[in-house]
């Protein structure tokens, strides 16, 4: 028994070394009860977002926080696996419970985009209704020659559910084929369907229930061909064979650090057994 409870302390410890930083931060209780979003492409490939939450911040809230993946798949479909296409967002305003309320961009990766609704350290308990708005550019590419709108709302590294989400694209002329997928690490055509995705006119409909922590939803859009597709902005990937492996949250460790903490767990282990033959 003694051994068993020595190995789950270093486990505990081993873990919080490389989970992820600022999606630990949620607590368990914190969740969006209804995520509206609505959302207006422009003719130069600008996103103009608005996004209406319903948030349940629990009994220890800190802000809401929204994480927005930066980085997406290259048009070029033989571009080097380390290449990605960058997106950023631009002109973000909130208000919580209808009062203009400061909204803070941070960045724990190159792979995220934070934006932390509220003072950083302002204690935020309870059921709120946050209004989010911002302009994202990017997220214009093709796809075997078609102009498309690929926009990931929710990400892998939120530990915040989500039970309701409802989202709205309108674009300047007919859309085409659209997409909704979610589940965690969703690529190509995997993942589950949403239980609503519709496109007629110049309007996309998706919705869904019960997105489950660190799960994405995924959506893509055929756009007209009025629609500018922007140049676009690619950056390679850091290099994670250096010892430091980056989180997609931004949380890290290095390699000497696990070495150091599996030493002392079959030290620990070693010590745990030795008091017990001597007990016996």
């Amino acid at each position: 028994m003694a051994k068993f409870g020595v190995l789950c302390v270093c486990v505990a410890l081993a873990g919080s070394a490389v989970s992820p930083g600022v999606a630990q931060g949620a607590p368990e209780d914190e969740r969006m009860l209804s995520y509206v979003v609505r959302a207006e492409l422009d003719a130069d490939g600008m996103l103009s977002v608005t996004e209406e939450i319903t948030y349940d911040f629990g009994a220890s809230g800190d802000g809401a926080i929204r994480m927005l993946p930066r980085w997406y798949s290259p048009a070029a479909r033989d571009a080097p696996p380390d290449v990605v296409r960058t997106v950023d967002v631009d002109q973000a305003s909130a208000a919580l419970d209808g009062r203009p309320v400061a909204v803070a961009r941070e960045r724990p990766s190159p792979a995220k985009i934070v934006l932390r609704v509220g003072e950083s350290g302002e204690r935020i308990t309870g059921e709120h209704d946050v209004h989010l708005q911002y302009r994202i550019g990017g997220l214009v590419t093709k796809r075997d020659g078609v102009p498309v709108l690929e926009w990931d709302l929710a990400d892998t590294s939120e530990n915040v559910p989500i039970d309701h989400a409802d989202v709205t694209v309108t674009v300047p002329g007919q859309v085409g084929d659209a997409d909704c997928l979610t589940g965690y690490g969703v690529t190509g055509r995997g993942g589950n369907r949403c239980t609503t995705t519709e496109s007629s006119g110049s309007t996309a409909h998706f919705a869904v229930d019960r997105i489950s922590s660190y799960d994405r939803m995924r959506t893509s859009v055929e756009l007209p061909g009025n629609v500018a597709v922007p140049r676009e902005k690619t950056e390679v990937m850091p290099d994670l064979s250096n010892g430091e492996v980056e989180r997609a949250s931004g949380g890290s460790f290095s390699w000497f650090t696990l070495v150091l903490l599996v030493v002392f767990a079959g030290g620990a282990i070693r010590f745990g057994g030795s008091l017990l033959r001597r007990r016996s």
